[in-house]
Formats: structure tokens, C-alpha cells, sequence
């Protein structure tokens, strides 16, 4: 109930006590169901790093126990904090396993599950309108109109959105697509989210002002405390489309924010997009003077590791392809390499050995 209400914390308390309880009555499988849906909610809580040993740790615990109906349901439940914290990989290996051990042993309601974790992951389709809400896996379909949006497949996204709303509210939204209902029909999370896509629509139709308002209604229901993690990404979305719309000035300051609160949080490859977005403001950080880039240079440098085409970077940073190839002429010049796998390599080794978050090699698209 909790969980549906969008109250993690308190669907956490109710879960301590009876994963508490049930280890006190012997209860196995009811300790590990309990425990698996403590996960989901630490996850809603953006304690990933506790959801994820915790669904790991009962999923183990389920393997060895022999407790094969509970493997479907634990292996979807891991995937989401694995993802949050940057373990992409991980993540997709749980939630294929989900959907394998579930069609092997006929487990209808695992199957759903791994169908959502999948989704969520950007390896499946989102669930039907109404089909979004699982108490072991959050919804996919706010991360799907995030994908259509940044592909430009717009009327689709918002369709997507109205169907979201309409699912939370009774509510169609306005032709705009806003993504605003009724307050308090879930909680401020929820509604934040909806309002901060609906933005993200706007901004796409190149329509900022709307955008920038519709940012700043979904900023006042979360700010000061009520859900950093969604606050953190408002903060981001507004910060980029002040950048986009030439307020070089204003931008840093919600990009710095966001900043914060995801490096807080552990959400890395978050922290890095903001980073991107502050050094395409023209501000200078430790790896250009490490590297000798500018920041502009810096940016192609870092998307270029990430796997982008020229033509994704441009669209990324709003430059046209003939920027990108001279900034790239120029990066390999400073660099003295050339080529695009040289670069990439260059980066990581720059960031102590490790690949970008997200890193796919050269030639490959990166996600959007």
C-alpha cells in the first residue's frame, strides 16, 4: 500500500519489522519475500547501495535454500540499484536471468516482473498503460518517454505520458502534455516526475518558456529535502535548458546542485552529465588542465568515449558536425593520436583506468 501511495520510507519501516518477525518465526520464505520488497523499496529511496546488497544478499540466500519460486521475483528486484549505481551490465545479466528462470519454471507473475525490470533497462518495451506498477521493479515508462524524447519520437512520448498520467490521476493531461494532475494523488515524487517530463516534451518542441516553467512546478514539489534524487534531476534538465537557450550564467548554479546530489547519492553516470553540461558552459575543470582540452574539446573528447557518433554529439552539445570533426582534429592534435579508439582510451585512463559510465566502444551507438 505504501509502495503504491509512493511512501517508500514508511513501506521500508513496515518491511523491517516483518523481515524481523519472520526471522524470529523461522519463516523463510516469507523473510525473503519481505526482504526482496525491503530492496524495491530502499531503491524508491535512492539507498542504492543498501537495495542492492540487500536483493543480492537474499537472492543468494534464496539460491542456496533451494527456494526456486523466490529466484524470478529476487533476480528482477536487483536490477533496478544495480542500474542506478552504474552496474548497467549487471543489471541486464539479473533481469534476463529473471526472464529465463521464470518461462522455465511457468512463473507467470516472475515473467511480468522481468518483462518490467527489461523495460527498465531499455532492452524490452514498456508495459501496456495500466501494467506499469509492480511492487518489485519501478515503473519503466517514465525512463521509455525519456528514451522517445531524446529520439525525437515526440507524438509517442506523448502518448506515453497521457497514458501515465491517466494511470495515477483518472486525469487525461492538456494537449501540451505537461504531465500535471491532481495533487495529492500520489505522492510529490510521482507528480514532480510527470511535471519534469511533461518539460522535457516542451523543451523538445522548442518551446522553452512553458519548458522552464514546467521545470520550476516540478522543482517546488520535491526542493528541500522531499525526494533529492528527482529534485537532483530537475535540476539538471533546467540547468541544460538554460545552457541550450544561451544563460550560460544561470545554468551553472542548478548544474552544480544537481551535481552534488548525485555524486551524494552514488548515481555516477548522473554526476557525469553534469559535468559535461558544466564544462560546455566554458567552465574549466581538473581534466582539461590534466588532458590540456578545453572544455568544449573536453565534451566531444568524453561523448566520443561514450560511444557517440559525430552526429549524436552534435545533437548532444548543439553544434553542427562540422564543429565536432575540427574539434576532434584539434583534440587529436593536442593528444597526438588518431583515432577514435586512441580517445577513448585516453579518457578512461584519464578517470584512474575506468570507462566512462555508460562506456560502449567507438562504432557503436551509446544510448541516448
Amino acid at each position: 500500500m505504501w509502495l503504491g501511495r509512493d511512501e517508500p520510507e514508511r513501506a521500508c519501516a513496515v518491511l523491517r519489522r516483518v523481515v524481523a518477525r519472520d526471522g524470529k518465526a523461522g519463516l523463510t520464505h516469507h523473510r525473503l519475500l519481505a526482504t526482496g520488497l525491503l530492496a524495491a523499496a530502499e531503491h524508491r529511496a535512492a539507498r542504492w547501495d543498501d537495495a542492492a546488497a540487500r536483493a543480492e544478499g537474499a537472492l543468494a540466500e534464496a539460491v542456496a535454500l533451494g527456494q526456486r519460486w523466490l529466484l524470478p521475483l529476487l533476480l528482477a528486484v536487483c536490477a533496478a540499484p544495480l542500474a542506478a549505481l552504474g552496474r548497467d551490465e549487471a543489471a541486464l545479466g539479473h533481469a534476463r536471468a529473471a526472464m529465463s528462470v521464470a518461462r522455465r519454471l511457468r512463473h507467470v507473475f516472475g515473467e511480468a516482473q522481468a518483462v518490467m525490470a527489461l523495460a527498465l533497462l531499455g532492452a524490452g518495451d514498456a508495459p501496456p498503460a495500466g501494467d506499469g506498477v509492480s511492487p518489485f521493479v519501478p515503473d519503466p515508462r517514465p525512463r521509455r518517454i525519456e528514451a522517445l524524447i531524446a529520439a525525437g519520437h515526440l507524438s509517442e512520448a506523448e502518448r506515453l505520458l497521457a497514458a501515465l498520467c491517466e494511470a495515477g490521476t483518472g486525469d487525461r493531461p492538456g494537449r501540451t502534455a505537461t504531465g500535471e494532475d491532481k495533487a495529492g494523488s500520489t505522492g510529490a515524487r510521482g507528480r514532480a516526475e510527470r511535471v519534469r517530463l511533461g518539460g522535457l516534451l516542451l523543451a523538445a518542441r522548442n518551446e522553452p518558456g512553458p519548458a522552464e516553467q514546467s521545470f520550476e512546478r516540478a522543482l517546488a514539489l520535491v526542493e528541500h529535502g522531499v525526494c533529492p534524487l528527482e529534485e537532483a534531476r530537475v535540476l539538471l534538465d533546467l540547468g541544460r535548458l538554460l545552457r541550450r537557450t544561451g544563460r550560460r550564467r544561470a545554468a551553472p548554479g542548478r548544474l552544480a546542485a544537481a551535481r552534488a546530489v548525485f555524486v551524494r547519492l552514488g548515481a555516477r553516470s548522473q554526476a557525469e552529465h553534469c559535468l559535461r553540461e558544466l564544462e560546455a558552459c566554458g567552465l574549466e575543470t581538473p581534466a582539461t588542465a590534466r588532458l590540456g582540452l578545453t572544455p568544449q574539446e573536453l565534451s566531444t573528447a568524453t561523448l566520443v568515449a561514450h560511444g557517440l557518433t559525430n552526429r549524436q554529439i552534435a545533437a548532444e552539445l548543439l553544434i553542427s558536425v562540422k564543429t565536432v570533426e575540427y574539434h576532434l582534429g584539434k583534440i587529436y592534435t593536442k593528444l597526438g593520436i588518431g583515432s577514435r579508439v586512441a580517445l577513448a582510451a585516453k579518457v578512461t585512463a584519464d578517470e584512474g583506468g575506468r570507462p566512462p559510465s555508460g562506456f560502449r566502444p567507438p562504432g557503436r551507438a551509446g544510448r541516448p
